[in-house]
């Protein structure tokens, strides 16, 4: 599933930069970022496997997030893809790739 999530000057943490700072985003946004995509699938996963659809309360949990490789700084007014697919799943429990 991929989603997109575009970086702007809007976010808070910019305000707290130094004026001659670099203005990109920190590591753990993005992998936060990642994160949330990958909640959206799991959320769709488990409304098509449930028979309430997947309504009701539930809570979402990360267990690992390991061997995460950034590619490059990113920065306001780029695009961010993250492509996140589920190739497991051991009853409500979701294992997550990218």
């Amino acid at each position: 599933m991929p989603a997109v999530k575009a970086i702007t000057l809007n976010e808070p943490w910019y305000a707290r930069l130094p004026q001659n700072a670099a203005p990109h985003s920190p590591a753990a946004l993005l992998i936060e970022s990642m994160g949330q995509s990958a909640g959206l699938l799991a959320l769709d996963t488990l409304a098509r496997f449930t028979e309430s659809g997947g309504r009701g309360e539930r809570l979402m949990l990360v267990g690992t997030v390991a061997d995460v490789r950034l590619g490059r700084p990113v920065g306001p007014g780029e695009l961010v893809v993250h492509r996140v697919r589920l190739p497991r799943t051991v009853g409500e429990t979701l294992f997550f790739e990218r």
